[in-house]
């Protein structure tokens, strides 16, 4: 963005840099280290080796890849360290970036989200910690921000940005698959796009999470999220989906503990509202033509 564009760069450039010295302080006595943080650092240096022996239907490779690409050894740790204090001042830039499309260049709301986000303990505590979560984000907002401008610059440029940041969102976590599918409907939506364009980008954006589901089946006995010993496939997969769904739908589910017909009621709910919204929206125009109307339908 251009400074007369209404971007705030050197106040976001100094939020950004806040951000970041306040992961580096928090991690200043090393990364913070859990479960699934050992298992990407083990997956890490068995793609560096070659030799790929935890399953990716639990934890999807596209993390450990990065950990494999930073550095590996005795200084892994380190390396971990910068790459998630790296991604925090990525975040709070693409966030910004996210909020001047959003709020039509309002600098004061720019400054003042991205200050929140900077400083939200669930921010601080992520990128503390070695999980996928940080560098989700990256790709996710990245997403959202090139597809924004593809439509409404038509660049082809933009379009193959989102394509590729959209297919890797669901390879860092499975749960990215739910905003794969909302980029889908997006595209399918938007009236300037042609149809030979829209299926390309949703055919495209697919082939990265469909290889490796079909190679998690093939080399592991199922796809995703399993422990390959339940015979109903797909079924048991499908209702393990609906978990990971309905637990993001509603924050602090306790998806081992809440039936699966409510959870497959509380995924059906969510739909529903999301298509009145849409149908709101387009019945009173003065709505839809503002910044969340727009995001909607």
């Amino acid at each position: 963005m251009r400074p007369q564009d209404g971007f705030p760069g050197k106040e976001i450039l100094a939020v950004s840099i806040m951000g970041t010295v306040l992961v580096i302080l928090g991690t200043r006595w090393g990364i913070g280290l859990t479960t699934d943080s050992m298992a990407y650092l083990q997956m890490a240096d068995e793609l560096r080796s070659g030799e790929l022996v935890l399953s990716t239907s639990t934890w999807p490779p596209l993390y450990p890849a990065a950990l494999a690409l930073v550095g590996g050894g005795i200084q892994k740790y380190g390396a971990v360290r910068l790459l998630q204090v790296l991604l925090a001042g990525a975040n709070v830039a693409l966030f910004a970036a996210l909020l001047f499309r959003l709020t039509r260049g309002n600098r004061f709301f720019i400054v003042a989200g991205s200050l929140l986000a900077s400083l939200s303990l669930v921010t601080l505590e992520t990128h503390t910690a070695a999980w996928s979560e940080p560098l989700f984000l990256s790709l996710l907002f990245a997403a959202c921000f090139s597809l924004s401008l593809s439509f409404e610059t038509q660049e082809s440029g933009w379009a193959a940005i989102s394509l590729i940041t959209l297919s890797l969102v669901p390879l860092t976590r499975y749960v990215g698959a739910v905003f794969l599918l909302a980029g889908w409907l997006l595209v399918l939506a938007h009236k300037q796009f042609s149809w030979t364009r829209k299926l390309f980008f949703c055919l495209f954006s697919a082939i990265p999470l469909t290889a490796l589901l079909i190679w998690n089946r093939i080399n592991l006995g199922h796809s995703a999220g399993g422990s390959g010993l339940s015979p109903e496939w797909p079924s048991a997969e499908i209702k393990a989906g609906v978990s990971v769904v309905a637990a993001w739908i509603v924050p602090g589910i306790d998806r081992y503990r809440v039936l699966p017909h409510q959870q497959l009621l509380a995924v059906l709910l969510f739909l529903a509202w999301l298509g009145l919204l849409a149908a709101s929206f387009r019945r009173f125009p003065e709505i839809g033509s503002s910044p969340l109307g727009r995001i909607v339908t």
